[in-house]
């Protein structure tokens, strides 16, 4: 939930920058329906969709210009 939401975070200062992120969007559902639903208990993938989130929130953090070490 805490890799989402800081995915989420970013993606919001991203819309107010006027960047658009799809990949964000898409992490945001992905994530919140393998957490709410519990329909996942393989640890792989949920490791997996951790480092995802992370790459997605540095990816952002280039995008929009933030120091990948902020956040």
């Amino acid at each position: 939930m805490y890799t989402t939401k800081g995915v989420a975070v970013l993606s919001q200062l991203a819309d107010e920058k006027g960047v658009a992120l799809e990949k964000a969007n898409k992490y945001i559902i992905d994530a919140m329906f393998v957490t709410i639903t519990n329909a996942n208990f393989d640890r792989n993938k949920i490791a997996a969709k951790i480092k995802e989130g992370y790459a997605i929130q540095d990816a952002i953090k280039a995008e929009i210009e933030i120091p990948s070490d902020i956040g």
